[in-house]
């Protein structure tokens, strides 16, 4: 697709028909959560029948919300399309988590229009927290605008990260991190 038919910004119907996607898998997840086997993957980590349920539906979904525009997708097509907009998607993101009935795991999904990041979508099904970020136009928790006044209203200082993300910390020993570290094994979160 060439650039001149790529749309920069999503249109708020193409939003909202995004949100009901997610909130189509969300409730899948939820009801398979804790009831779900796991396989094991080729790269040794796990994936479950809810994974490749999400991923089909999540990239079939976006195919009809933004026709022409690509999706990688960690369960299925793993190159980055060749169109000026496309999608990245990780359809569960804590699949340990989720098949060990932890309730932290997370579907990510994010729109990039010209290799830079436009839209992103980061919902939690079990803890029911959606967080909506658009580029140049602000970030939503739950449909509520986040400011800097309500993120130093936090009391919160607590970074998550998966294990494979230890290394960037690593690479400045000199310098503490500040804030504590919980290694939840959801990178997107």
């Amino acid at each position: 697709m060439s650039h001149e038919h790529s749309k920069k910004n999503l249109s708020k119907l193409q939003i909202n028909k995004v949100i009901d996607l997610i909130d189509l898998v969300a409730q899948r997840q939820r009801e398979d959560f804790g009831n779900i086997s796991s396989d094991i993957k080729a790269d040794g980590t796990l994936i479950t029948d809810c994974d490749r349920w999400s991923d089909a539906t999540i990239v079939k979904g976006l195919a009809n919300i933004t026709p022409n525009e690509g999706v990688l997708s960690e369960e299925g097509c793993q190159t980055v399309p060749n169109s000026s907009a496309y999608w990245v998607v990780d359809p569960l993101d804590g699949t340990t988590n989720f098949s060990a009935g932890i309730p932290y795991w997370a579907i990510s999904i994010a729109r990039f229009v010209d290799g830079e990041p436009e839209t992103a979508f980061l919902d939690v099904p079990a803890l029911k927290k959606r967080i909506l970020a658009i580029r140049g136009q602000g970030v939503w928790l739950n449909g509520k605008r986040l400011t800097s006044q309500t993120r130093l209203a936090t009391n919160s200082a607590c970074v998550s990260l998966c294990s494979r993300s230890i290394r960037i910390l690593q690479r400045r020993p000199d310098k503490p991190f500040p804030g504590k570290i919980r290694l939840l094994g959801v990178s997107s979160l």
